[in-house]
């Protein structure tokens, strides 16, 4: 598995005028979206029967977290990501923070991009998305 941890001291250094080199453009950061993207394909469709038929309650922490990426990476909107929640957690029983990317906003793209090497969670339109439950935070 990849390990970003490794490669964070890697990043740019923002100077004062501007960025030195893009972290959009960090080979390491590249390498891990790939590695999570590899895993969540590889999940896809086990993930997909445990959504279907298996309660949360009955679900191990780590489970939950695998399924609600699969969840929010799926979403496109907000209201879609929430309507899937109340299905999957069930309604009232969760928080959803939401925020579009701008495509012309730098420090968003940065701020998605690294996100998504880390694993976070990241709509399928773009958007960072936490998840508050009673049982944990996403």
């Amino acid at each position: 598995m990849y390990d970003i941890k490794r490669s964070i001291g890697t990043f740019p250094q923002r100077k004062r005028g501007g960025l030195v080199s893009s972290i959009l453009d960090n080979p390491e950061l590249q390498a891990a979206i790939e590695a999570q993207e590899t895993s969540a394909y590889v999940l896809r469709h086990m993930l997909d029967r445990l959504i279907a038929e298996r309660p949360w309650s009955d679900m191990p922490a780590a489970t939950r977290t695998a399924c609600l990426h699969r969840i929010v990476g799926e979403s496109d909107s907000q209201t879609e990501l929430c309507q899937r929640l109340d299905a999957f957690i069930g309604a009232g029983n969760y928080e959803v923070r939401w925020k579009d990317i701008e495509p012309n906003n730098q420090v968003l793209l940065e701020t998605q991009m690294i996100v998504k090497a880390l694993g976070g969670l990241v709509a399928k339109s773009g958007a960072l998305v936490s998840v508050n439950t009673s049982d944990d935070v996403y």
